[in-house]
């Protein structure tokens, strides 16, 4: 039932639910398939530069095309030890589906359901990012004010505390403090 769901969510319009935040009314409006949403990103994130009239890539532009060869990839692989043979023509929705009918013991089922859910949040969350903040000040549990991230092979700085609509974090020690405790946060912080 979930990979039915989750295959629906990455290859076909979908219904998805909406809450008009001024009235509460509900609707069910149609959203475009996750696959063909980053097959847009990719497409339409180029922008120009200058008067050279070279085109370069966004930054989400290039996430979307490594994520999205990444997905192209990993359903080759199966297509392939599925079926035996390569067929590059194929669309992604067709080896998808084709990976989740061969899909029929347990195990493969698990694996089927959890590499496309990840897949479900990784597009939704390239094209829709949880919109956060930079939080200046000490972190109340590690005292740290700045973190190092790694991205794509470089360090990168990055300011200790975070904050989004579903909590605050610290990249330091990874201490979570939930959107109830916000105000006791701000006072230690001060």
């Amino acid at each position: 039932m979930e990979l039915s769901k989750n295959i629906t969510v990455l290859t076909k319009a979908h219904p998805v639910k909406h809450i008009d935040p001024e009235n509460g009314s509900v609707s069910y409006p149609n959203e475009t398939s996750l696959f063909e949403q980053i097959r847009k990103e990719i497409g339409s994130s180029s922008r120009r530069g200058g008067k050279s009239g070279s085109g370069s890539r966004s930054p989400v532009a290039l996430a979307a095309v490594a994520l999205w060869s990444e997905i192209q990839e990993s359903l080759n692989t199966s297509y392939i030890a599925n079926t035996g043979t390569e067929n590059p023509e194929l669309p992604p929705e067709t080896k998808l589906d084709s990976w989740a009918s061969f899909a029929k013991d347990e195990e493969t089922i698990i694996r089927c359901v959890e590499t496309t859910s990840q897949w479900i949040a990784e597009i939704r969350e390239l094209i829709n990012p949880e919109p956060s903040v930079e939080l200046v000040g000490r972190c109340p549990a590690c005292g740290n004010t700045h973190a190092f991230t790694e991205q794509d092979g470089e360090t990168i700085r990055n300011t200790a505390l975070n904050a989004s609509m579903f909590g605050a974090n610290c990249r330091s020690c990874g201490a979570h403090w939930e959107p109830k405790q916000f105000e006791d946060l701000k006072h230690q912080i001060r």
